[in-house]
């Protein structure tokens, strides 16, 4: 499903970051990657994103199917280091992304966080439990890309499509402000 960009398609947008919680705190340390989570949103502006997380910042171990904003990620005064991606899909891609989002969604409530495929990954393996998903499961599901187990396998595939790296703040700043004009 990966194409180049081009002016007449649809366009997605991937977002890693590196959170400034505990739990991402040791995620990096187990993987030794620059960053610990990865999101998808339909808008340049990312006031929705959507992933598989926790559903408090305190509690590791509740999660599930999550709609994320710019506040979840800017908690306090910390900010986020992020790195955003955008592939470009065909109007019927397009079309069948928004209609499996809407999916999951509206299964949101029987959808878990695949915890035990987190901890599979650091050993390069996936562990397949039938509606429980990661982050990086998730993104790659629903983008139809096979073969990728974390992610920064994902960030190598998408490396032709970075658009942004840098402050998680910056970056919606700067969206807003062009908004503006």
């Amino acid at each position: 499903m990966i194409k180049n960009n081009l002016s007449d398609k649809k366009e997605v947008y991937i977002v890693f970051s590196k959170t400034n919680t505990l739990m991402g705190k040791v995620i990096r340390g187990v993987t030794r990657n620059v960053y610990n989570h990865v999101s998808l949103a339909l808008e340049d502006d990312l006031e929705i994103m959507y992933s598989f997380g926790r559903y408090h910042i305190n509690s590791p171990l509740v999660g599930g199917f999550i709609l994320e904003n710019p506040s979840r990620y800017l908690l306090g005064k910390k900010d986020v280091t992020t790195k955003i991606c955008t592939l470009s899909l065909e109007e019927e891609e397009y079309a069948n992304l928004k209609s499996e989002l809407l999916s999951f969604i509206a299964d949101k409530s029987t959808i878990i966080y695949n915890s035990f495929s987190a901890v599979f990954s650091v050993f390069h393996k996936k562990l397949h439990i039938d509606k429980a998903y990661t982050c990086i499961e998730f993104v790659t599901s629903i983008l139809k890309i096979d073969d990728v187990i974390n992610i920064k396998e994902l960030e190598e595939l998408l490396k032709d499509n970075v658009i942004y790296e840098g402050s998680f703040k910056e970056y919606v700043q700067a969206i807003n402000l062009a908004q503006d004009e």
